[in-house]
């Protein structure tokens, strides 16, 4: 491993993350916003395969609601229930999720060292903000560019690459972060180096992508750990 990381040493002083299953555990609400819409519109419907909607890279409201509804890709989702879905997660947000374990000291690292960071997410900008609003830790982020941002969201790169941009750095000057296979691949494509978390949702339908990445970390302590052997930190957490 020191070998390894001798060799992919770097002087990068921009880190990027992905949100959702990366620095925030925001399932519990979305869960809690679709039980809603199952029991006001749905009353029979039982609710055992919600759960499983969280692995499946969703990221759209619409696609959400579709998959808890159990709607056929050629039915058209009702407005009055995207309305409604909307306005349940915009009520419960921030009662339920929460940022992961570990997230403190990465993030006091990252500021006490100098090292700018944003966050590239695939959720829209209206509901990134109010998640990120909600807690303090988010407070010296320097970028946050969401899928209504730009045409093409992950896996594409121009999320990624509009961040680099805003911030005045080489895409080849920052690192990106996330959980899910659509991660790696634009953050590759963006030319950034890449470091896949195992904690989030994009390991339960792992794939050899993953495995592309430069890292691979268990979870935010580890990549802290990580990022000081990168960036030559010398930093007792």
């Amino acid at each position: 491993m020191n070998e390894v990381i001798k060799s992919k040493r770097s002087t990068v002083r921009t880190v990027l993350f992905d949100l959702d299953g990366t620095l925030l555990d925001s399932w519990p609400d979305i869960y809690y916003s679709l039980i809603c819409i199952i029991e006001k519109f749905f009353p029979d419907m039982t609710t055992e395969h919600l759960n499983s909607i969280k692995y499946l890279n969703l990221t759209s409201p619409e696609s959400i609601i579709r998959k808890a509804i159990k709607l056929e890709s050629d039915e058209v989702l009702p407005e009055e229930i995207l309305l409604f879905g909307k306005t349940m997660y915009s009520q419960i947000m921030g009662r339920h999720e929460n940022p992961y374990n570990g997230i403190e000291n990465l993030i006091h690292l990252l500021d006490r060292n100098n090292i700018r960071w944003g966050i590239v997410t695939n959720r829209s900008k209206h509901f990134a903000g109010l998640s990120i609003s909600k807690f303090n830790i988010f407070k010296t982020i320097k970028c946050l560019v969401c899928s209504d941002d730009v045409l093409r969201p992950k896996p594409e790169s121009d999320s990624l690459l509009l961040a680099a941009k805003i911030l005045e750095v080489s895409a080849e000057d920052c690192i990106f972060v996330g959980d899910m296979d659509t991660d790696i691949i634009a953050g590759m494509a963006a030319g950034m180096k890449t470091i896949a978390i195992k904690h989030g949702y994009g390991f339960y339908n792992y794939n050899s992508t993953q495995d592309s990445a430069d890292f691979i970390v268990n979870d935010l302590i580890e990549l802290n750990s990580l990022f000081c052997s990168l960036m030559d930190i010398m930093y007792d957490v």
